[in-house]
């Protein structure tokens, strides 16, 4: 999805914004219905990636946290699923991109 087009027009974001927390109600959901279902805490943490794009600082931060743990918690369910892997990766670089301590940040 191209992001400029997000920034440009403020409508998109806030639609997709509430899709994406529709989104975050439903699979919380299914995760109190199963808690052991290791794709219900990868797609949450994938939601929660798309939704930190849309934020700024301490609340982008604070919603990667979030997304990095849900996606922990989907590896301690099954280690070798690949795209927990990813997204995960992914997680870590929009957060040390938000990091002001370049030492930190590498960390």
């Amino acid at each position: 999805m191209d992001m400029n087009y997000l920034q440009q027009d403020p409508r998109v974001a806030r639609e997709m914004i509430s899709l994406l927390e529709r989104q975050l109600v439903e699979i919380r959901t299914a995760a109190e219905a199963n808690p052991n279902d290791y794709n219900v805490y990868a797609k949450w943490g994938e939601l929660l990636l798309e939704l930190s794009m849309f934020k700024n600082g301490d609340e982008a931060t604070q919603i990667l946290s979030q997304c990095i743990n849900k996606l922990e918690k989907s590896l301690s369910i099954f280690p070798d699923n690949p795209h927990p892997m990813i997204v995960l990766a992914s997680a870590l670089n929009a957060r040390a991109f938000l990091q002001h301590d370049t030492q930190v940040a590498l960390s």
